[in-house]
């Protein structure tokens, strides 16, 4: 071969061999910078894995707090039912005796009536026997 070709060949592979360390050296700058992301990314990632671990017991408590004011309301709830069950059996049952009442009232009203008018007739009889005897 020529002494160019030789010449012309290792300038060939020097600026080939150019080319590969800039795409490495670039491919390097790449690479880092994929690494830095994958850093942030994963130190992202844990933030918002506490933050949600954090809020699920925040939810958790709140939930618990939630259950409790409804039971709670809902034992409330029972015993004023059973309260006013109660009453309502009280005022019934004193209904009852007051409408009893009332009705021995008028018989014994219906009677004393009864009673009275066979007085006044008694007494009218008298007063005629009387007046007539005269």
């Amino acid at each position: 071969m020529f002494p160019e070709w030789r010449e012309v060949r290792a300038v060939t592979y020097l600026i080939v061999l150019c080319v590969v360390y800039r795409k490495y050296e670039r491919s390097k700058t790449v690479i880092e910078g994929f690494k830095k992301n994958e850093e942030v990314l994963r130190v992202s990632l844990a933030e918002y894995e506490a933050t949600i671990r954090k809020q699920e017991q925040k939810y958790d408590v709140l939930k618990s707090h939630a259950m409790s004011q409804l039971e709670s309301a809902n034992q409330e709830l029972d015993s004023v039912h059973r309260s006013q069950q109660a009453e309502t059996a009280k005022l019934k049952a004193m209904l009852k005796k007051a409408e009893v009442k009332t009705s021995s009232l008028e018989e014994m009203l219906e009677q004393k009536v009864k009673e009275n008018q066979e007085l006044a007739s008694i007494c009218d009889e008298l007063i005629n026997k009387v007046g007539n005897g005269e």
